[in-house]
Protein backbone atom coordinates (compact mmCIF):
# COMPACT_ATOMS: atom_id res chain seq x y z
CA UNK A 1 0.00 0.00 0.00
CA UNK A 2 1.33 3.43 -1.01
CA UNK A 3 2.36 6.00 1.37
CA UNK A 4 -0.48 8.44 2.79
CA UNK A 5 0.07 12.49 2.29
CA UNK A 6 -0.85 13.77 5.51
CA UNK A 7 -2.60 16.81 3.97
CA UNK A 8 -4.58 14.95 1.40
CA UNK A 9 -5.62 12.14 3.67
CA UNK A 10 -7.09 15.27 6.53
CA UNK A 11 -9.03 16.44 4.11
CA UNK A 12 -10.76 13.40 2.59
CA UNK A 13 -11.46 12.43 6.33
CA UNK A 14 -13.09 15.89 7.17
CA UNK A 15 -15.35 16.00 3.71
CA UNK A 16 -16.80 12.47 4.76
CA UNK A 17 -17.36 12.90 8.50
CA UNK A 18 -19.00 16.19 8.02
CA UNK A 19 -21.40 14.43 5.09
CA UNK A 20 -22.16 11.62 7.63
CA UNK A 21 -22.62 13.52 10.66
CA UNK A 22 -24.83 16.26 8.38
CA UNK A 23 -27.26 12.76 7.17
CA UNK A 24 -30.82 13.58 8.34
CA UNK A 25 -30.81 9.58 8.41
CA UNK A 26 -27.62 9.26 10.76
CA UNK A 27 -29.08 12.12 13.07
CA UNK A 28 -32.42 10.69 13.33
CA UNK A 29 -30.65 6.78 13.77
CA UNK A 30 -28.56 7.99 16.31
CA UNK A 31 -30.92 9.62 18.66
CA UNK A 32 -33.98 7.38 18.34
CA UNK A 33 -32.76 4.14 18.12
CA UNK A 34 -31.67 4.19 21.73
CA UNK A 35 -35.50 4.49 22.77
CA UNK A 36 -36.25 1.28 21.77
CA UNK A 37 -33.62 -1.19 24.38
CA UNK A 38 -34.77 2.06 26.98
CA UNK A 39 -38.28 1.22 26.58
CA UNK A 40 -37.87 -2.73 26.97
CA UNK A 41 -35.50 -2.17 29.87
CA UNK A 42 -38.02 -0.64 31.85
CA UNK A 43 -40.60 -2.90 31.14
CA UNK A 44 -38.70 -5.93 32.33
CA UNK A 45 -36.96 -4.28 35.19
CA UNK A 46 -40.26 -2.38 36.52
CA UNK A 47 -42.92 -4.93 35.39
CA UNK A 48 -44.32 -8.12 35.63
CA UNK A 49 -42.46 -10.05 33.10
CA UNK A 50 -44.92 -12.96 33.00
CA UNK A 51 -47.90 -10.41 32.17
CA UNK A 52 -45.79 -9.39 29.45
CA UNK A 53 -45.30 -12.65 27.86
CA UNK A 54 -49.17 -13.29 28.23
CA UNK A 55 -49.85 -10.25 26.52
CA UNK A 56 -53.69 -11.61 27.69
CA UNK A 57 -56.74 -9.44 28.85
CA UNK A 58 -58.25 -10.84 32.16
CA UNK A 59 -61.65 -12.96 31.02
CA UNK A 60 -65.01 -13.60 31.75
CA UNK A 61 -66.38 -17.24 32.00
CA UNK A 62 -69.90 -18.68 31.77
CA UNK A 63 -69.52 -21.92 33.58
CA UNK A 64 -72.97 -24.04 32.24
CA UNK A 65 -72.99 -27.18 34.21
CA UNK A 66 -75.35 -30.02 32.54
CA UNK A 67 -74.04 -32.70 34.74
CA UNK A 68 -74.78 -31.46 38.11
CA UNK A 69 -71.47 -32.56 39.60
CA UNK A 70 -69.80 -29.36 39.84
CA UNK A 71 -70.79 -27.26 43.38
CA UNK A 72 -70.42 -23.65 41.28
CA UNK A 73 -71.84 -21.96 44.10
CA UNK A 74 -68.82 -21.64 45.97
CA UNK A 75 -67.62 -18.97 43.43
CA UNK A 76 -70.25 -16.67 44.81
CA UNK A 77 -69.88 -18.11 48.53
CA UNK A 78 -66.16 -17.83 48.62
CA UNK A 79 -64.76 -14.94 45.78
CA UNK A 80 -60.92 -15.09 47.63
CA UNK A 81 -60.31 -18.47 46.16
CA UNK A 82 -60.63 -17.48 42.69
CA UNK A 83 -57.92 -16.23 40.43
CA UNK A 84 -57.13 -12.40 40.53
CA UNK A 85 -57.37 -11.78 36.72
CA UNK A 86 -60.11 -13.75 35.87
CA UNK A 87 -63.74 -14.19 36.75
CA UNK A 88 -66.38 -17.17 36.74
CA UNK A 89 -69.81 -16.70 36.69
CA UNK A 90 -72.69 -19.79 36.78
CA UNK A 91 -75.09 -19.82 34.46
CA UNK A 92 -78.70 -21.53 34.59
CA UNK A 93 -78.50 -22.99 30.89
CA UNK A 94 -76.58 -22.85 27.44
CA UNK A 95 -79.33 -20.30 25.57
CA UNK A 96 -78.57 -18.03 29.07
CA UNK A 97 -74.85 -18.14 28.14
CA UNK A 98 -74.64 -18.15 25.05
CA UNK A 99 -76.88 -14.81 24.26
CA UNK A 100 -74.49 -13.36 27.14
CA UNK A 101 -71.60 -14.32 24.83
CA UNK A 102 -73.41 -12.60 21.76
CA UNK A 103 -74.24 -9.38 23.67
CA UNK A 104 -70.33 -9.08 24.68
CA UNK A 105 -70.76 -9.52 28.21
CA UNK A 106 -68.17 -12.05 28.70
CA UNK A 107 -65.66 -13.51 26.75
CA UNK A 108 -65.93 -17.29 26.36
CA UNK A 109 -68.57 -20.11 27.55
CA UNK A 110 -67.73 -23.51 28.80
CA UNK A 111 -70.45 -26.15 29.36
CA UNK A 112 -69.98 -28.90 31.61
CA UNK A 113 -71.60 -31.89 29.54
CA UNK A 114 -73.85 -34.67 31.12
CA UNK A 115 -71.05 -36.81 30.07
CA UNK A 116 -68.06 -35.26 31.58
CA UNK A 117 -66.94 -37.16 34.57
CA UNK A 118 -67.49 -40.19 31.87
CA UNK A 119 -65.05 -38.84 29.28
CA UNK A 120 -63.64 -35.78 30.79
CA UNK A 121 -64.49 -33.64 27.94
CA UNK A 122 -65.87 -29.79 27.53
CA UNK A 123 -67.60 -27.72 25.23
CA UNK A 124 -66.23 -23.87 24.56
CA UNK A 125 -67.56 -21.24 22.65
CA UNK A 126 -65.71 -17.60 22.01
CA UNK A 127 -66.61 -15.53 19.31
CA UNK A 128 -63.99 -14.53 16.27
CA UNK A 129 -61.99 -11.24 17.05
CA UNK A 130 -60.17 -12.02 14.00
CA UNK A 131 -56.07 -11.37 14.90
CA UNK A 132 -56.80 -9.68 18.43
CA UNK A 133 -58.30 -13.28 19.15
CA UNK A 134 -54.58 -14.94 19.68
CA UNK A 135 -54.33 -12.02 22.58
CA UNK A 136 -57.69 -12.83 24.99
CA UNK A 137 -57.74 -15.91 27.13
CA UNK A 138 -61.31 -16.62 26.58
CA UNK A 139 -61.49 -19.42 29.03
CA UNK A 140 -59.32 -17.95 31.84
CA UNK A 141 -55.68 -19.16 32.63
CA UNK A 142 -57.08 -21.05 35.94
CA UNK A 143 -59.93 -22.88 34.29
CA UNK A 144 -58.71 -26.24 35.03
CA UNK A 145 -58.21 -24.94 39.00
CA UNK A 146 -61.87 -23.67 39.21
CA UNK A 147 -63.14 -26.82 37.45
CA UNK A 148 -60.97 -29.05 40.07
CA UNK A 149 -61.95 -26.79 43.18
CA UNK A 150 -65.92 -26.77 42.36
CA UNK A 151 -65.91 -30.76 41.65
CA UNK A 152 -64.52 -32.15 45.31
CA UNK A 153 -66.34 -29.32 47.76
CA UNK A 154 -68.08 -30.99 49.58
CA UNK A 155 -66.89 -33.83 48.95
CA UNK A 156 -63.78 -34.10 51.02
CA UNK A 157 -62.81 -33.28 54.67
CA UNK A 158 -63.10 -28.81 54.56
CA UNK A 159 -59.90 -28.92 55.98
CA UNK A 160 -58.12 -30.75 53.14
CA UNK A 161 -60.45 -28.70 50.63
CA UNK A 162 -58.62 -25.28 52.17
CA UNK A 163 -55.40 -27.15 51.65
CA UNK A 164 -55.53 -27.95 48.22
CA UNK A 165 -57.39 -24.78 47.35
CA UNK A 166 -54.36 -22.93 48.89
CA UNK A 167 -51.73 -24.64 46.83
CA UNK A 168 -49.26 -27.38 48.09
CA UNK A 169 -46.18 -25.39 49.56
CA UNK A 170 -42.79 -26.35 47.96
CA UNK A 171 -38.99 -25.72 48.38
CA UNK A 172 -37.63 -25.67 44.84
CA UNK A 173 -33.75 -26.16 45.19
CA UNK A 174 -31.49 -25.30 42.07
CA UNK A 175 -27.79 -27.26 41.68
CA UNK A 176 -25.20 -26.27 39.77
CA UNK A 177 -23.12 -29.33 37.16
CA UNK A 178 -21.25 -29.32 40.20
CA UNK A 179 -23.89 -29.82 42.62
CA UNK A 180 -23.45 -26.91 44.45
CA UNK A 181 -26.91 -24.99 45.29
CA UNK A 182 -26.87 -22.10 42.84
CA UNK A 183 -30.04 -19.23 43.53
CA UNK A 184 -33.22 -20.05 40.98
CA UNK A 185 -33.50 -17.90 38.20
CA UNK A 186 -36.75 -16.10 37.20
CA UNK A 187 -39.02 -15.80 34.59
CA UNK A 188 -37.56 -11.81 34.45
CA UNK A 189 -34.24 -12.33 34.95
CA UNK A 190 -34.49 -15.35 31.96
CA UNK A 191 -36.35 -12.57 30.14
CA UNK A 192 -33.18 -10.22 30.45
CA UNK A 193 -30.61 -12.41 30.46
CA UNK A 194 -32.20 -13.23 26.62
CA UNK A 195 -32.88 -9.57 25.65
CA UNK A 196 -29.60 -7.74 26.66
CA UNK A 197 -27.40 -9.96 24.56
CA UNK A 198 -29.83 -9.85 21.55
CA UNK A 199 -29.93 -6.09 22.07
CA UNK A 200 -26.52 -5.40 22.40
CA UNK A 201 -25.31 -7.74 18.99
CA UNK A 202 -28.26 -5.64 17.10
CA UNK A 203 -26.65 -2.22 18.25
CA UNK A 204 -23.42 -3.68 17.29
CA UNK A 205 -24.60 -4.52 14.13
CA UNK A 206 -26.43 -1.56 13.07
CA UNK A 207 -23.25 0.75 13.90
CA UNK A 208 -21.24 -1.87 11.90
CA UNK A 209 -23.53 -2.20 9.17
CA UNK A 210 -24.77 2.05 8.91
CA UNK A 211 -21.10 3.07 8.34
CA UNK A 212 -20.13 0.29 5.86
CA UNK A 213 -23.27 0.97 4.17
CA UNK A 214 -22.13 4.97 3.68
CA UNK A 215 -19.11 3.74 2.36
CA UNK A 216 -20.60 1.95 -0.40
CA UNK A 217 -23.38 4.42 -1.14
CA UNK A 218 -20.72 7.24 -1.24
CA UNK A 219 -18.50 5.12 -3.44
CA UNK A 220 -20.91 3.93 -5.72
CA UNK A 221 -22.98 7.67 -6.10
CA UNK A 222 -18.94 9.01 -7.54
CA UNK A 223 -18.20 6.73 -9.53
CA UNK A 224 -21.62 6.54 -11.22
CA UNK A 225 -21.41 10.12 -11.57
CA UNK A 226 -17.79 10.59 -12.44
CA UNK A 227 -16.93 12.59 -9.46
CA UNK A 228 -14.36 9.90 -8.71
CA UNK A 229 -12.26 11.19 -11.84
CA UNK A 230 -11.81 14.41 -10.36
CA UNK A 231 -11.01 13.12 -7.05
CA UNK A 232 -8.00 10.97 -8.52
CA UNK A 233 -6.32 13.29 -10.54
CA UNK A 234 -5.74 14.85 -6.84
CA UNK A 235 -5.53 11.89 -4.93
CA UNK A 236 -4.43 8.64 -4.96
CA UNK A 237 -6.28 5.42 -4.11
CA UNK A 238 -4.83 5.31 -1.02
CA UNK A 239 -5.28 8.01 0.21
CA UNK A 240 -9.17 8.44 -0.80
CA UNK A 241 -9.96 4.65 0.75
CA UNK A 242 -8.52 5.81 3.54
CA UNK A 243 -10.12 9.15 4.32
CA UNK A 244 -13.43 7.49 3.62
CA UNK A 245 -12.95 4.72 6.07
CA UNK A 246 -11.66 6.94 8.73
CA UNK A 247 -13.86 9.83 8.16
CA UNK A 248 -17.28 7.54 8.30
CA UNK A 249 -15.64 5.12 10.41
CA UNK A 250 -15.55 8.30 13.15
CA UNK A 251 -18.89 9.16 12.54
CA UNK A 252 -20.14 5.20 13.60
CA UNK A 253 -17.61 5.77 16.62
CA UNK A 254 -19.25 9.05 17.78
CA UNK A 255 -22.69 7.20 17.08
CA UNK A 256 -21.73 4.19 18.69
CA UNK A 257 -20.90 6.49 21.50
CA UNK A 258 -23.57 8.13 22.36
CA UNK A 259 -25.42 4.69 21.98
CA UNK A 260 -23.14 3.63 24.79
CA UNK A 261 -23.92 6.69 26.99
CA UNK A 262 -27.60 6.73 26.41
CA UNK A 263 -28.14 3.55 27.44
CA UNK A 264 -25.32 0.92 28.71
CA UNK A 265 -23.73 3.40 31.06
CA UNK A 266 -26.79 4.13 32.99
CA UNK A 267 -28.34 0.51 32.81
CA UNK A 268 -24.92 -0.50 34.41
CA UNK A 269 -25.04 2.10 36.92
CA UNK A 270 -28.78 1.78 37.69
CA UNK A 271 -29.81 -1.20 36.73
CA UNK A 272 -27.34 -3.88 38.14
CA UNK A 273 -30.37 -6.53 37.37
CA UNK A 274 -30.20 -6.75 33.96
CA UNK A 275 -26.35 -8.26 34.41
CA UNK A 276 -24.63 -5.55 31.90
CA UNK A 277 -20.99 -5.85 32.75
CA UNK A 278 -18.41 -2.95 32.12
CA UNK A 279 -15.86 -5.25 29.93
CA UNK A 280 -19.35 -5.93 27.65
CA UNK A 281 -19.00 -2.08 26.94
CA UNK A 282 -15.08 -2.35 26.61
CA UNK A 283 -15.29 -5.40 24.54
CA UNK A 284 -18.02 -4.39 22.07
CA UNK A 285 -16.08 -0.98 21.36
CA UNK A 286 -13.12 -2.99 20.45
CA UNK A 287 -15.45 -5.13 18.10
CA UNK A 288 -17.23 -2.12 16.61
CA UNK A 289 -13.59 -0.98 15.55
CA UNK A 290 -12.35 -4.17 13.88
CA UNK A 291 -15.77 -4.99 12.70
CA UNK A 292 -16.04 -1.53 10.79
CA UNK A 293 -12.57 -2.03 9.37
CA UNK A 294 -13.36 -5.41 8.42
CA UNK A 295 -16.92 -4.75 6.16
CA UNK A 296 -16.33 -1.17 5.42
CA UNK A 297 -12.91 -2.41 3.28
CA UNK A 298 -14.94 -5.43 2.19
CA UNK A 299 -18.09 -2.43 0.86
CA UNK A 300 -14.94 -0.46 -0.52
CA UNK A 301 -14.08 -3.63 -2.55
CA UNK A 302 -17.34 -4.10 -3.60
CA UNK A 303 -17.96 -0.38 -4.82
CA UNK A 304 -15.04 -0.68 -7.03
CA UNK A 305 -15.99 -3.29 -8.52
CA UNK A 306 -19.46 -2.69 -9.12
CA UNK A 307 -20.76 -0.10 -11.96
CA UNK A 308 -24.18 1.40 -10.31
CA UNK A 309 -25.30 1.39 -6.84
CA UNK A 310 -27.98 -1.37 -7.16
CA UNK A 311 -25.58 -3.54 -8.21
CA UNK A 312 -23.18 -2.92 -5.27
CA UNK A 313 -25.89 -2.98 -3.35
CA UNK A 314 -26.74 -6.90 -4.09
CA UNK A 315 -23.25 -7.67 -3.73
CA UNK A 316 -23.01 -5.91 -0.30
CA UNK A 317 -26.52 -8.39 0.69
CA UNK A 318 -24.08 -11.54 0.52
CA UNK A 319 -22.20 -10.32 3.09
CA UNK A 320 -24.92 -8.81 5.08
CA UNK A 321 -26.20 -12.06 4.89
CA UNK A 322 -23.41 -13.69 7.01
CA UNK A 323 -23.14 -11.69 9.21
CA UNK A 324 -26.68 -11.91 10.43
CA UNK A 325 -25.96 -15.93 10.59
CA UNK A 326 -25.29 -15.82 14.51
CA UNK A 327 -29.24 -14.18 15.11
CA UNK A 328 -30.18 -17.69 12.72
CA UNK A 329 -28.18 -19.58 15.37
CA UNK A 330 -28.57 -17.00 18.97
CA UNK A 331 -30.77 -19.81 20.39
CA UNK A 332 -27.90 -22.50 19.84
CA UNK A 333 -25.68 -19.83 21.16
CA UNK A 334 -27.66 -18.80 24.06
CA UNK A 335 -28.16 -22.05 25.27
CA UNK A 336 -24.55 -23.21 24.15
CA UNK A 337 -22.47 -20.05 24.55
CA UNK A 338 -18.97 -22.46 25.16
CA UNK A 339 -20.52 -25.01 22.32
CA UNK A 340 -18.89 -25.88 18.77
CA UNK A 341 -20.82 -23.67 16.41
CA UNK A 342 -20.69 -20.67 19.49
CA UNK A 343 -16.53 -21.06 19.32
CA UNK A 344 -16.57 -21.64 15.79
CA UNK A 345 -18.92 -18.62 14.83
CA UNK A 346 -16.57 -16.12 17.01
CA UNK A 347 -13.44 -16.87 15.33
CA UNK A 348 -14.96 -16.13 11.96
CA UNK A 349 -14.24 -12.53 11.00
CA UNK A 350 -17.68 -12.86 9.04
CA UNK A 351 -19.76 -13.09 12.25
CA UNK A 352 -17.34 -12.97 15.17
CA UNK A 353 -18.98 -9.73 16.16
CA UNK A 354 -22.37 -10.31 16.73
CA UNK A 355 -21.34 -14.16 18.03
CA UNK A 356 -19.09 -12.37 20.32
CA UNK A 357 -21.63 -9.94 21.75
CA UNK A 358 -24.17 -12.73 22.82
CA UNK A 359 -21.87 -15.37 23.94
CA UNK A 360 -20.69 -12.66 26.62
CA UNK A 361 -24.01 -11.96 27.88
CA UNK A 362 -24.59 -15.06 28.48
CA UNK A 363 -21.66 -16.92 29.78
CA UNK A 364 -18.37 -14.82 28.70
CA UNK A 365 -15.64 -16.39 26.99
CA UNK A 366 -12.05 -16.02 28.17
CA UNK A 367 -9.95 -13.00 27.85
CA UNK A 368 -7.66 -15.21 25.50
CA UNK A 369 -10.37 -16.34 22.85
CA UNK A 370 -12.07 -12.97 22.81
CA UNK A 371 -8.69 -11.53 22.12
CA UNK A 372 -7.83 -14.10 19.23
CA UNK A 373 -11.26 -13.54 17.69
CA UNK A 374 -10.83 -9.42 18.05
CA UNK A 375 -7.03 -10.00 16.74
CA UNK A 376 -8.35 -12.13 13.61
CA UNK A 377 -11.16 -9.61 12.79
CA UNK A 378 -8.82 -6.78 12.75
CA UNK A 379 -5.96 -8.53 10.79
CA UNK A 380 -9.07 -9.57 8.29
CA UNK A 381 -10.03 -5.97 8.15
CA UNK A 382 -6.62 -4.98 7.60
CA UNK A 383 -6.02 -8.08 4.57
CA UNK A 384 -9.72 -6.68 3.17
CA UNK A 385 -8.43 -3.18 3.23
CA UNK A 386 -5.33 -4.03 0.82
CA UNK A 387 -7.48 -6.21 -0.90
CA UNK A 388 -9.82 -3.06 -1.60
CA UNK A 389 -7.04 -1.02 -2.63
CA UNK A 390 -5.63 -2.88 -5.35
CA UNK A 391 -9.12 -3.53 -6.41
CA UNK A 392 -9.66 0.16 -6.50
CA UNK A 393 -6.19 1.00 -8.37
CA UNK A 394 -7.12 -1.34 -11.70
CA UNK A 395 -10.97 -0.53 -11.64
CA UNK A 396 -11.12 3.29 -10.06
CA UNK A 397 -11.55 4.51 -13.96
CA UNK A 398 -13.32 1.52 -14.88
CA UNK A 399 -17.30 2.32 -16.09
CA UNK A 400 -19.73 0.52 -17.82
CA UNK A 401 -18.45 -3.01 -17.17
CA UNK A 402 -19.37 -5.27 -14.17
CA UNK A 403 -16.15 -7.30 -13.39
CA UNK A 404 -16.13 -11.31 -13.60
CA UNK A 405 -14.74 -13.34 -11.03
CA UNK A 406 -11.90 -14.50 -12.72
CA UNK A 407 -11.16 -10.77 -13.57
CA UNK A 408 -11.67 -9.63 -9.80
CA UNK A 409 -8.98 -12.24 -9.17
CA UNK A 410 -6.82 -11.39 -11.96
CA UNK A 411 -6.43 -7.82 -10.11
CA UNK A 412 -5.89 -8.81 -6.83
CA UNK A 413 -3.35 -10.79 -7.71
CA UNK A 414 -1.53 -8.52 -10.34
CA UNK A 415 -2.58 -5.30 -8.61
CA UNK A 416 0.26 -3.46 -7.27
Amino acid sequence: MRAWRREKLLIVFKRELWTTLTRPGFIISTLALPLLPLLLIILTTLTDPEQILAGERPATVALVDESGSLDLAILEEHPSWLPERDRYVPYPSRSSALEALLGNEITGVVIIPRSFLEVGRLESYRLREGLTGGFVRPFGGQLAFVLRMTLIHGRVDEVVFERLVSGIEREEIVLDETGAEVAEETVAEDIRRFLVPVIAAVFLAVAIFAGAGYLLLGMSDEKENRVMELLLASLTPEELLGGKLFGIGTAGLIQFSIWVLVVAVPAVAFLPGLGIRGEQVVWATGFFLAGYLFFGALMLGIGAITDTARHAQQLSGIFTMLAMAPFLFNFFILQAPDGALSRILTFVPFTSPMTAMLRMAVEPPGSLELGIALLLLFVSGLLALLAASRLFRATGLLYGKRATPAEVWRWLVRAH
